[in-house]
């Protein structure tokens, strides 16, 4: 019976519940409340959640809701230091983002089901917004670009294959986002007018992704290379540069790192 207390409250430490990360398991939004109300408290930092699941035995994807707008408030109520929400193949279109912890700092909505202008307003509600992934949520295009520019101290923007966000989406983040460090948009619609105007803009950028972007020519990312003093590195993975290009590439700034591997690794959160 003394080591099951034992158990018990090594268990309940808050200590032990700083980052929770359910998205290996069939945890629905029933278990989340269930979970929510006997672990979750001031001490949660980070948490992440993953929908939509696949079925192994018909290899077909299937609906797991894992949150809700009363899930939101109930956590903005409980745990607030939580600066870190991850959402995986969510469906965001009955998710209300006025919603939102005002603690984010990170904010990942990956391969989610999108709304168009979700973001629209958001800026006031979460100000400390710094990190904000979009990665694979494929419905993103210029026009949440605009609302995303919004963030004005935003240090982090992923929105790897984002295929709908244009040269024009690229330069209003430019025009609006001057804090910005590390720029992902790999496989969107860009050509070199979107990587000239980068060049010209983002005096802060460190690390750029670029990879997939098959209309973009040596000239243009030499030129952002030369320009952009404070880059440490930039992935050019499969953008069709020949090889004396991607020579010139390398050659171009000893001290950036470029990368140029054969197999692109899958985006992180």
């Amino acid at each position: 019976m003394d080591v099951c207390r034992r158990w018990k409250k090594i268990a309940n430490d808050p200590v032990l519940w700083r980052t929770v990360d359910i998205r290996s398991y069939s945890c629905d939004l029933k278990a989340l409340k269930i979970l929510m109300k006997a672990h979750f408290q001031s001490s949660l930092q980070c948490l992440k959640l993953q929908g939509f699941r696949r079925n192994p035995r018909r290899s077909i994807k299937w609906n797991c809701k894992v949150i809700s707008n009363k899930v939101l408030e109930d956590l903005r109520n409980k745990c607030p230091n939580l600066n870190n929400l991850s959402l995986k193949s969510v469906n965001i279109h009955h998710i209300d983002g006025n919603k939102l912890m005002p603690s984010l700092i990170h904010l990942t909505i990956k391969s989610c089901m999108w709304t168009p202008n979700w973001f629209c307003g958001l800026q006031n509600q979460i100000p400390n917004l710094q990190t904000l992934n979009l990665s694979m949520t494929t419905r993103v295009d210029d026009l949440d670009m605009k609302d995303i520019s919004a963030f004005r101290f935003l240090k982090k923007l992923y929105i790897n294959y984002c295929y709908r966000v244009t040269d024009n989406g690229l330069k209003t983040v430019c025009d609006n986002l001057t804090h910005l460090e590390t720029f992902e948009f790999s496989k969107v619609t860009c050509t070199d007018s979107g990587i000239y105007y980068i060049a010209n803009s983002l005096l802060m950028l460190q690390n750029v992704n670029v990879a997939h972007c098959t209309m973009l020519s040596g000239k243009s990312l030499e030129e952002l290379l030369r320009k952009k003093q404070s880059l440490k590195w930039i992935n050019v993975s499969y953008c069709t540069l020949n090889p004396h290009e991607l020579e010139l590439l390398s050659q171009c700034r000893e001290d950036v790192l470029v990368y140029r591997q054969s197999k692109l690794a899958e985006f992180l959160d």
